[in-house]
């Protein structure tokens, strides 16, 4: 063997631990470079699901990703987040369907539900087949829907607060109804009138918004006179009436007597001419008849009627010849 092809015992333990060496160092430098790259990745994923999660809040709660509620918030179908985002509504798709609370946008999404005004007949809207169903009356109502824990309800309003006046005179007092453009009544009338002294006006169920028929009324110890809008109004046979006065804006009016009782004021009234009666489909009502409504202009009216004591109207007459109407359209 030649000198270059021996090698020692020492020299191959020599080069086998050289080996070793290189090996180490190599997997130490690696593993110094894999380390800050393991924490590099885990802070960017941190901040990837910290935006994530924002971003679901932010959806969630209505854009501020605070957990509070924006005025721009919208609710989902079938959700609500105040009062405002729900109505009460009525199935034209079943027989036997009772009012019941929605989440406005349901309206939009689903052809069958209809907005629900206390005293309008939906029978012709409902299958045919419905006429041959007799159907049990619907429970006790709520008076206006409202939103509990994330769902529409409906909800008995709550009193608010009246106004009283307290002059031994009469005392010219302003009250408004209040309409809305999500309701039937596109308009709100601010009314300003001579109310007699101790009087209590409430306004506390005046507005559309949360009433589905608004109303004021103004009570003496023995009156109570009341005003307010409902969508529609028949003609009814009158038993008696009794022209009052021309006023300058409603004209010419009336006070009248339902056959059911009831004192109202009209400027819609046939003392001659027969009214168009719902029974027959003709005009075969008996006059004195008419709408028991103030007119004010095409579209715009509201209702007014009165209780006595001892049949003495003279208060409720004064209130509305005093009344001045002004009409801001929505």
């Amino acid at each position: 063997m030649s000198p270059a092809q021996e090698i020692s015992a020492s020299d191959v333990a020599h080069l086998e631990n050289s080996s070793v060496s290189d090996n180490r160092k190599k997997k130490s430098s690696a593993l110094m470079i894999a380390i800050p790259a393991c924490i590099v990745l885990l802070i960017i994923l941190c901040l990837v699901s910290a935006v994530i999660t924002w971003v679901l809040v932010k959806d969630r709660d209505g854009g501020d990703g605070n957990g509070t509620i924006t005025s721009s918030q919208t609710a989902s179908s079938g959700e609500c987040f105040s009062d405002s985002d729900c109505m009460i509504v009525i199935r034209i798709d079943e027989c036997c369907a009772c009012p019941e609370a929605v989440a406005k946008s349901e309206l939009t999404s689903d052809s069958k539900l209809l907005a629900y005004f206390p005293g309008k007949n939906y029978s012709s809207l409902l299958p045919e087949e419905c006429y041959l169903v007799d159907c049990a009356p619907c429970p006790e109502m709520g008076k206006s829907a409202g939103c509990d824990l994330g769902s529409c309800q409906l909800v008995s309003v709550s009193e608010t607060t009246t106004t009283t006046v307290t002059t031994t005179s009469g005392n010219e007092v302003e009250f408004s109804l209040i309409g809305s453009d999500q309701s039937m009544y596109g308009f709100t009338l601010e009314f300003t009138a001579t109310v007699p002294g101790g009087a209590v006006v409430d306004e506390s169920k005046n507005s559309a918004k949360d009433q589905m028929v608004p109303t004021i009324t103004v009570s003496g110890d023995d009156y109570t006179f009341y005003a307010t809008v409902f969508y529609e109004a028949y003609e009814e046979s009158y038993s008696s009436y009794e022209e009052l006065f021309n006023h300058k804006t409603l004209g010419r009016v009336y006070r009248v007597v339902g056959q059911d009782g009831v004192v109202s004021y009209t400027n819609q009234i046939s003392t001659s001419k027969k009214c168009f009666d719902m029974g027959t489909g003709e005009d075969t009502m008996p006059a004195p008849c008419g709408s028991t409504v103030l007119l004010i202009e095409s579209n715009v009216y509201f209702m007014a009627s009165c209780e006595s004591v001892g049949n003495d109207y003279t208060a409720c007459d004064e209130i509305i010849e005093s009344l001045e109407v002004h009409v801001t359209k929505l």
